[in-house]
């Protein structure tokens, strides 16, 4: 099969116009017209993730977040960016990402979470079309303590720490949730009537708001919380191409460290 081949099978899903405007997903490396080995998905690029891609033999990367994001002046080895370019090219390795648009799936990174913390009633904050949208609202079956919750957060997302920070004492029972920086829909997500906020990358004013409003809020980390979509990413094509190999990557890591 065709590069274009996973490409038509991935915007079937999540297509490029559901992207938000100011994105960049897509095709970013590469020939529409190669033909696939393997596929390797993660959530970023970079120099590990492309020797990962090589020692496996996959001649096609899938990412989550787009390595050409913001304009790129030259592709050198002084740039962590212009080395995995470089690196790309000199293999014979196509990438493509799906960022915004897979944001918006229906059943995202923040579905997922809500599946593992038990909640229901799931409901879309902002939506850009009928099934799909940015930032997730749900009741918990069993309510939690704010401590409660961010240990259970911890758990499901394999994090080492989240930062907590607590707007009620009392138990919740309705938390919203947005992957990788949501700090945006924080708002939204409390005039929907949500409790607790988990996202990742969370601005300090932003959340103390959130505190003084009565809503707690839980940062989980940008990797944390959309990691899981690398496991998306391959759900999609094994659904599409049985017999295709499809590896998830293992060599990323959340760049922060506990000191």
């Amino acid at each position: 099969m065709k590069v274009q081949d996973i490409i038509n099978a991935i915007e079937a899903v999540v297509p490029v116009s559901s992207a938000c405007e100011w994105d960049n997903p897509g095709l970013l490396c590469g020939c529409a017209d190669d033909t696939v080995s393997a596929v390797l998905t993660a959530l970023d690029v970079d120099e590990a993730v492309i020797r990962e891609a090589i020692a496996v033999g996959a001649n096609l990367i899938l990412t989550h977040h787009p390595i050409m994001f913001r304009g790129i002046k030259k592709i050198t080895d002084d740039t962590p960016d212009g080395r995995a370019i470089r690196l790309l090219i000199q293999n014979n390795i196509n990438l493509y990402a799906a960022h915004t648009n897979l944001d918006s799936l229906q059943n995202n990174c923040d579905v997922y979470l809500f599946n593992v913390l038990g909640a229901t009633d799931i409901k879309i904050i902002d939506k850009t079309s009928e099934n799909a949208g940015l930032g997730r609202i749900g009741t918990l079956k069993k309510p939690l303590l704010p401590a409660e919750l961010a240990s259970a957060v911890k758990k499901a997302l394999n994090c080492e720490h989240v930062r907590l920070a607590v707007g009620s004492t009392d138990k919740i029972s309705t938390i919203a949730a947005c992957s990788g920086d949501g700090t945006d829909y924080i708002a939204a997500a409390l005039q929907m009537g949500a409790e607790a906020f988990i996202t990742g990358d969370c601005k300090y004013h932003s959340v103390k708001d959130a505190v003084f409003c009565g809503m707690t809020v839980i940062d989980a980390g940008h990797f944390h919380t959309e990691t899981y979509y690398k496991t998306i990413l391959k759900q999609i094509i094994t659904g599409k191409f049985s017999n295709l190999k499809v590896y998830c990557s293992e060599s990323e890591k959340d760049v922060f460290a506990i000191v």
